[in-house]
């Protein structure tokens, strides 16, 4: 179980599992550590799911950029800048 939460991608989807959500496919929009999400819906879920990956992958991005999320400034994007600033 280790070996597949040490991969990034698997970590992710593991943790989309753990918070009951449908795993998007955020990670693979990650390109020359830039994280890009334009209209894609985000929830709580999600959100925990991919704080806890860049929590985990401190490294993985270094840019985010969001527009049209869904999340406005409550407590859903709370969620992503707590992994963005662990």
């Amino acid at each position: 179980m280790e070996k597949f939460l040490s991969d990034p991608k698997l970590n992710y989807f593991f943790q989309c599992n753990k918070e009951s959500v449908v795993a998007l496919p955020i990670v693979s929009k990650i390109q020359q550590k830039s994280l890009t999400l334009f209209g894609y819906r985000l929830n709580q879920g999600v959100c925990a799911a991919l704080r806890t990956y860049l929590e985990n992958f401190k490294n993985a991005i270094t840019r985010i950029a969001l527009d049209n999320n869904g999340m406005g400034t409550g407590e859903v994007m709370t969620q992503l800048l707590e992994g963005v600033k662990a």
